[in-house]
């Protein structure tokens, strides 16, 4: 049950709520972007987006995803036993989720979500002076494997294989050539999709067992490469001390004319 203090807190929350249209997330209008969405969830189903609170509960809309709208709805406080609050705090490309109404005050008033944006801004000025160059197919797919290996990514979009690559959504967002590096992992992705590494599309990628074989390959084709160096420079240093040994008879035989 939610207790006085924590209406007074929501409803100050709801003042601040984000768009109802969505939440930008790109340029500048997703930099400047200060916003809550507070959501009301039973186990894991989506019941409620909130916009009011009220003397007899929340009110605001429901998406029914069976015909893809949304309805006006309501959660009295009484029907409040196994459901659960979530807030989200969007602070520019940010954002920080709460199940606890007093944690996610107590986090903002205190500015302690903000010390991963001073720490990603320094993180940034760093990143925004190094040259961006496309990932190497073969590293691309290293990476993939290792993280489908671990479990973490079946299936990726776009977006998920650029946090994939720079760490996190804010920082390709925040570099000056943002769209260069989102267009050009675009352009890597439908690559590996043409020669079969990857499979499905429209934001939608799954590995392919040929991921695992072009690996192989490469792995095998570096060895042979690394051995065929190897083998180069043994030669060179050989053809060396040869040059010296055959220096150092003609030496000999000149002094013992």
């Amino acid at each position: 049950m939610i207790n006085w203090f924590e209406k007074f807190l929501l409803r100050r929350i709801i003042r601040h709520s984000c768009p109802h249209n969505g939440v930008p997330r790109t340029g500048e209008e997703g930099e400047r972007i200060r916003c809550y969405v507070i959501r009301l969830n039973r186990a894991d189903e989506y019941l409620l987006y909130v916009k009011e609170v009220n003397k007899k509960g929340f009110s605001g809309t429901h998406w029914n995803d069976q015909d893809s709208k949304s309805y006006p709805a309501s959660v009295p406080f009484s029907f409040m036993n196994d459901v659960s609050i979530e807030i989200r705090r969007y602070i520019g490309f940010w954002h920080f989720k709460y199940s606890s109404i007093l944690k996610c005050i107590f986090h903002d008033w205190t500015c302690i979500n903000r010390i991963p944006l001073v720490r990603d801004k320094i993180d940034q000025f760093f990143f925004n002076r190094r040259d961006v160059a496309l990932k190497e197919r073969i590293k691309t797919l290293q990476i993939l494997v290792k993280k489908h290996l671990d479990g973490k990514s079946c299936s990726f979009s776009l977006e998920e294989f650029l946090i994939i690559l720079h760490g996190s959504e804010s920082r390709w967002m925040s570099h000056p050539d943002g769209m260069k590096i989102y267009h050009g992992a675009e352009l890597l992705l439908e690559s590996l999709k043409e020669s079969g590494e990857l499979q499905g599309g429209n934001d939608h990628y799954e590995l392919t067992g040929k991921a695992l074989i072009t690996l192989e390959t490469y792995e095998r084709e570096a060895i042979r490469h690394e051995q065929m160096l190897s083998q180069s420079r043994h030669m060179k240093w050989l053809t060396f001390a040869l040059i010296i040994v055959g220096i150092i008879q003609a030496l000999v035989a000149y002094f013992h004319k």
